[in-house]
């Protein structure tokens, strides 16, 4: 993984609480593709999705990938496609956390 490290110290003497913090300089974008043949167009994933990742397509009349750097892992447009259409990187893939039972 592509990394850059900051360090530096918070307290008011230099060198006191030092930290630092490792910052991917890769993309967090988890979504590879929505499948042109399994996409009914049905645009669940457009209304669903709570980063705006997708549009759907005038032409086409299927979903796209509109803004994939705003892609947040959530997951969601996995769980809510009912052709599973969507492929995500499994090395990036979270898994869903709800706050309700």
């Amino acid at each position: 993984m592509n990394r850059d490290t900051l360090s530096g110290s918070p307290g008011s003497k230099r060198g006191e609480h030092p930290f630092s913090i490792a910052i991917d300089k890769e993309p967090k974008m988890a979504i590879e593709r929505i499948d042109p043949e399994l996409c009914n167009g049905c645009g669940i994933c457009v209304t669903s999705c709570p980063a705006d990742v997708f549009r759907m397509d005038r032409k086409s009349k299927q979903a796209v990938i509109t803004y994939p750097e705003d892609c947040t892992l959530c997951g969601w447009c996995l769980e809510v496609c009912p052709r599973n259409a969507v492929t995500v990187s499994p090395e990036k893939r979270s898994p869903l956390i709800v706050s309700w039972g």
